[in-house]
């Protein structure tokens, strides 16, 4: 195998991710709560107005733009899971691959080379 093949050798992962979504679940909360908290209670939480100018505008990018980054990535990657493992072995869709052999890329489906 050559180096590239050997770094990609486990993608994709097949392994059971609940653990990971879980974790991803509870920080996704605790991100809504800090944020909502430090937006409805702005005076309480931040004292000084120092503190208010710095971290009001964080709370709502973090609600605006962070959250939605990370519950897109945690959906597509459950996506991409649920895709590559399902009861067909393989990817849905797509049944056209391209595999490396000593004649160079060569085509799963149809065994043409490239080179």
């Amino acid at each position: 195998m050559n180096t590239n093949q050997e770094r990609n050798a486990n993608l994709p992962i097949r392994r059971n991710l609940t653990l990971t979504y879980a974790l991803s679940f509870i920080v996704a909360i605790l991100i809504v709560t800090a944020s909502v908290a430090g937006i409805l209670y702005r005076t309480v939480i931040y004292p000084t107005d120092e503190l208010l100018r710095l971290f009001v505008s964080n709370d709502v990018v973090n609600l605006f733009i962070g959250l939605p980054i990370l519950l897109g990535s945690k959906w597509m990657a459950w996506r991409e899971n649920e895709r590559c493992t399902s009861n067909s072995g393989g990817l849905k869709g797509s049944t056209r691959g391209w595999e490396a052999t000593s004649r160079g890329l060569v085509g799963r489906v149809s065994g043409e080379a490239l080179g």
